[in-house]
């Protein structure tokens, strides 16, 4: 049986030991998220967002976004329609050649 002593150096050795476990952890996580810190910026820049967007509240964030897929979503319509509505003057193209000019 160990005397007090002994058995408060077994403590101790052993809480040494965790302590250096738990540091050598602690060294490989922070070596990890510094890897995907780096990563997420290189993203951030390759996406070509505005850096303002990363300083804007939950809130703000989700209103510009909503706003800007409506802007996209009211553009794509009107592409759609320009492309699938016949010619203004009513004839579709069926008097002119396939440059648009009147053939003779």
């Amino acid at each position: 049986m160990p005397s007090g002593s002994e058995e408060e150096e077994i403590n101790i050795g052993q809480t040494y030991q965790d302590l250096i476990r738990a540091e050598q952890t602690a060294s490989e996580l922070e070596s990890r998220l510094d890897n995907l810190d780096s990563q997420l910026e290189a993203l951030i820049r390759a996406s070509n967002l505005p850096p303002e967007l990363f300083s804007m509240d939950e809130e703000t964030l989700k209103r510009t976004l909503d706003a800007a897929s409506a802007r996209k979503e009211k553009q794509e319509e009107q592409v759609d329609q320009s492309s699938s509505s016949p010619k203004q003057d009513g004839t579709a193209g069926q008097a002119n050649g396939a440059d648009g000019r009147q053939e003779c």
